[in-house]
């Protein structure tokens, strides 16, 4: 269950989305993706890169500044 409140100081946690400017498949840099995660032993495959397991998001206490950061499993 993710955090409503900081830990450290108590400020209510506001959701932010993590991205990469990398596009997958086309042009790097010129977009926005979502990031993801996998499993530390993954491996790349010929075609398509390393599968991932999941999604990352994130909260952000606007008063100190700390990230909280939420794996999301594909399958959920």
């Amino acid at each position: 269950m993710a955090h409503t409140e900081c830990p450290d100081c108590g400020t209510t946690l506001r959701g932010i989305k993590l991205t990469d400017a990398t596009e997958r498949f086309w042009s790097e840099g010129t977009s926005r993706v979502d990031q993801q995660y996998a499993a530390e032993d993954s491996k790349a495959g010929f075609m398509f890169g390393i599968e991932a397991e999941g999604n990352i998001y994130g909260r952000l206490c606007t008063k100190c500044g700390r990230i909280l950061l939420y794996a999301v499993p594909m399958n959920d």
